[in-house]
C-alpha cells in the first residue's frame, strides 16, 4: 500500500479500497485528528479532477489561495480561482470568505449555496454580491438560486471628525482626508455601532474638509467620528428571472440591501436586513438606505417575510414596478418609512405585512392600485397610512391617524383606525364596515355619502357587508 495516502493521490493514481482505507486511517503526518469528513474528502477529490468543468458542484473554499476560514484570517482568491458556469452548484462551507470585487454570478441554472454559518465578506468598493445580465432590459438570465447566506459590507473607520446639522446635507471635517478616503457613491456614518447610527451617502466631495451627501440629517452632530461604507447594494440584481432568493442577510451597506431591475417571476423568502442579527440589537456599523428597493422592470416577485428592520430611508420602496406580492414578514424600527411607493411604483400587493415603530408613516403611498390586506400601521408614528393615490383597496387592518390627502381615491373595507382621520374634502374615499374609535362605524350609503354610527346605535335595516 506504500505512500498512497489523500495527499498523495492523482487522477492516474490506481486505488483499491484497501489502499483508501489505509489512507483515511494511518494519515501521514501528526495524527491531531485521524477521522475525515466526506465534505472534505469530496473537496480534496473535486481539486484533483479539475472541477467545475467535470464535476456539477465545487466546494468553493478548495479553491482559495490563502486564509483559512476564520473571521481574522477568511478564505482569500477563491473569487478569481473561478470560472463561474451555468448549471453548476457552487458551495459555501462555513466560515468567512473575502472579495475585493464581486463576481457576476449571473449563469443560467447556477446554484451559489450555503452550508450554515456562511459568510460573504466584502473588502472593496461597489455593490457586495452581484447577478448582472449582459444587456439589461433585453436578456434574462433563468433557473437561479441563491441561498443560505450572509452577505457583510465593507467598513473602515474615517480619519479625523465630523459634523452635520439636522436639516443640511452638508458635512465639515477637520484632520478628514474626504479626497483620499471616499469617492461619490460610499457612505458615512455618525454614532456607528448604536441605535442612533445614521447614514447617509456621499453626492460630491469639494475638498478634504467638505462634501455634501444625497439626504438631509436627521440629528445634530458635533465633532464625531465617523464609518465609511464602501459597498452600495447587498444583492445587485439585475435581468434575473425565475429564480429563488432563500434565507439570505445583508448587513452594513449604505444603498439598499437588496435593490433588482428587470427581474421577473422570481421568489424572495425569508430575507434579513435587521439589527437584530447576529443577536438582539447589534445594531449597524452601516445603516442602508433601503431594504428592497423595487426598481425599473421588477414585476410579479413573490417575497415572503421580509425582515426589513431599521433602514434609514424605508423598508420597502416601491420605486418603478408592478405586480408584486409581499406577505407577512415587517418593516420596523426604522427612522424613515416602512413602506414607500412612488407615482411609477403601485399595483402590488401588500398581506399581512406589520410596520410600527417606524420614524415617518408606516405606509406612503402615492402611486394608484395598491392593495392591503390585514396589514398593520402602529401608533408610534403621527401618521401610520397616508394614501395619495387616486385608486387604492384596503382590506382589513389596522392603521393610526390616517391620511387621505386631496385626489384620493379608493374603498376601505373592515379596517380598524385609531386616531384621527384626516379626509381631504375632495377625496373620494369609501368606508364599508370600517370603524374608528372615536366615531364608532363607518359605511357609505349610496347616493347619500359617508355615514358614521357611534358603537351603542344600530345599523339601518338590511346592513352593510
Amino acid at each position: 500500500m506504500g505512500n498512497k495516502f489523500l495527499e498523495n493521490v492523482t487522477p492516474t493514481t490506481t486505488l483499491s479500497v484497501q489502499d483508501l482505507l489505509y489512507a483515511l486511517r494511518d494519515p501521514s503526518g501528526v495524527p491531531l485528528d485521524r477521522s475525515i469528513r466526506l465534505d472534505d474528502l469530496a473537496a480534496v477529490l473535486s481539486s484533483l479532477v479539475n472541477v467545475p468543468t467535470n464535476f456539477p458542484w465545487v466546494d468553493v473554499s478548495s479553491l482559495k489561495t490563502g486564509g483559512n476560514g476564520s473571521l481574522s484570517s477568511p478564505w482569500t482568491g477563491w473569487d478569481t480561482a473561478i470560472t463561474w458556469t451555468a448549471d453548476v452548484m457552487y458551495w459555501f462551507r462555513s466560515g468567512y470568505f473575502a472579495y475585493v470585487n464581486s463576481p457576476n454570478f449571473l449563469q443560467h441554472g447556477i446554484s451559489v449555496v450555503g452550508s450554515a454559518g456562511a459568510y460573504l465578506q466584502h473588502t472593496g468598493r461597489g455593490n457586495a454580491f452581484v447577478m448582472d445580465s449582459p444587456s439589461a432590459g433585453a436578456t434574462w438570465i433563468q433557473n437561479v438560486r441563491v441561498s443560505n447566506l450572509t452577505i457583510l459590507g465593507h467598513v473602515i473607520d474615517g480619519t479625523g471628525i465630523i459634523t452635520a446639522t439636522t436639516g443640511s446635507p452638508n458635512v465639515v471635517g477637520v484632520g478628514t482626508h474626504f479626497t483620499t478616503e471616499l469617492v461619490v457613491g460610499d457612505s458615512v456614518t455618525l454614532r456607528p455601532g448604536t441605535a442612533n447610527a445614521e447614514t447617509r451617502i456621499v453626492q460630491s466631495i469639494a475638498d478634504d474638509l467638505h462634501l455634501t451627501t444625497t439626504a438631509n440629517f436627521i440629528a445634530n452632530a458635533s465633532a464625531l467620528t465617523f464609518k465609511i461604507g464602501t459597498s452600495t447594494n447587498g444583492l445587485h440584481l439585475v435581468g434575473v428571472r425565475n429564480a429563488i432568493f432563500d434565507h439570505v442577510a445583508v448587513h452594513d451597506v449604505g444603498g439598499s440591501a437588496v435593490y433588482s431591475q428587470y427581474c421577473v417571476t422570481n421568489i424572495l423568502r425569508n430575507f434579513r436586513c435587521t439589527y437584530h442579527e447576529p443577536i438582539q440589537n447589534t445594531q449597524f456599523n452601516t445603516r442602508s438606505q433601503y431594504g428592497i428597493q423595487c426598481d425599473l422592470g421588477t414585476t410579479d416577485w413573490q417575497i415572503g417575510n421580509p425582515v426589513l428592520e431599521g433602514l434609514q430611508s424605508a423598508g420597502l420602496y416601491f420605486k418603478n414596478t408592478y405586480g408584486n406580492v409581499v406577505s407577512g414578514g415587517t418593516c420596523e424600527g426604522c427612522p424613515g418609512k416602512g413602506v414607500l411607493v412612488d407615482p411609477s411604483g403601485g399595483n402590488n400587493l401588500l398581506l399581512q405585512l406589520d410596520c410600527e415603530v417606524n420614524g415617518d408613516k408606516d405606509y406612503d403611498i402615492n402611486s394608484p392600485d395598491m392593495v392591503l390586506i390585514n396589514c398593520n400601521g402602529s401608533s408610534n408614528v403621527a401618521n401610520s397610512l397616508n394614501l395619495n393615490t387616486s385608486r387604492f383597496t384596503i382590506i382589513g387592518g389596522i392603521y393610526q391617524n390616517p391620511t387621505f390627502p386631496a385626489g384620493s381615491v379608493g374603498s376601505c373595507e373592515n379596517v380598524t383606525f385609531k386616531g384621527t382621520i384626516t379626509k381631504n374634502s375632495v377625496s373620494d374615499v369609501r368606508f364599508f364596515n370600517s370603524s374608528n374609535a372615536s366615531s364608532g362605524l363607518l359605511n357609505d350609503i349610496p347616493g347619500v355619502g359617508q355615514q358614521s354610527y357611534p358603537p351603542q346605535i344600530g345599523l339601518p335595516a338590511g346592513g352593510f357587508g
